[in-house]
């Protein structure tokens, strides 16, 4: 089964008005030997963390005047799999609004006008104190598991 682009597309809400509102411009960051390209309002970027397909950073977002993760998928139109699962993660998290679980402040991608030009695909959200691992754990020793 082949993944729509226009999903893609839709899901993203690529525009250029966005851009613009993102205080115009992208620069790019040196993150853990890797090129982040982001929009001038993400300052201080530092790494967080990685995983099998995507990397993650906290950064101050100079518009809501607070730290955010932020996480890239680099080449998410690599194969089919890959594009369902950025899909699946960009709908459940424009879905969600509960205080337990993160929901999306900005998606981006730089330098792509159109779905199949895209290189990266970046997700902003609210930066957590800790990830789901380090909760369990902390469960664990209180529960005596």
């Amino acid at each position: 089964m082949e993944l729509d682009l226009a999903q893609v597309q839709e899901a993203l809400k690529l525009d250029k008005e966005k851009d613009d509102e993102s205080m115009s411009g992208y620069e790019t960051h040196h993150v853990n030997y890797s090129l982040w390209t982001v929009p001038q309002r993400y300052r201080d970027l530092t790494r967080l963390g990685s995983g099998a397909y995507a990397q993650v950073c906290s950064a101050y977002d100079r518009k809501l005047n607070k730290n955010v993760a932020m996480k890239k998928l680099t080449r998410p139109l690599k194969t089919v799999d890959y594009a369902r699962r950025a899909l699946r993660e960009l709908k459940l998290m424009k879905h969600f609004c509960h205080e337990n679980i993160i929901s999306i402040i900005d998606v981006f991608t730089p330098l792509a006008d159109e779905p199949e030009d895209m290189e990266e695909i970046y997700f902003v959200v609210k930066k957590a104190d800790g990830t789901l691992d380090q909760g369990s754990k902390s469960v664990e020793r209180w529960s005596g598991f």
